[in-house]
């Protein structure tokens, strides 16, 4: 199997309308501890309608999905506070491509019961 290609995002800033500046960068492995913080303090309704269902805590294996290094198929960007005495993530990007394939059925004739 062919190992996908990493991506490399430089970091970079950005002001908010409020002033505030935001450190935007990639999602690595070390930053496992912040993504459990971040769904710690989700609301049950946003880890509802995030999961679409229940869900109380993120698995070892959602965990290590989430921090997994960059590919064109899977990229995550996070967003933090800076120049506050305790910087502290705000957000995350994610995308991901599942396609592995089209898939058609064709059913003919139709509409014969």
């Amino acid at each position: 199997m062919k190992k996908a290609a990493e991506v490399n995002l430089p970091p970079f800033t950005k002001t908010l309308k409020d002033g505030t500046p935001v450190l935007i960068r990639e999602v690595t492995q070390d930053d496992r501890h912040l993504l459990e913080f971040g769904f710690a303090h989700l609301s049950k309704s946003a880890k509802y309608f995030r999961f679409l269902g229940a869900h109380k805590n993120l698995s070892e294996k959602e965990l290590d999905t989430f921090i997994a290094t960059n590919t064109p198929d899977h990229f995550a960007v996070g967003a933090m506070m800076v120049r506050t005495p305790d910087p502290k993530s705000i957000g995350i990007a994610r995308y991901m491509n599942h396609f592995d394939g089209a898939k058609t059925t064709h059913t003919s004739p139709k509409n014969r019961g």
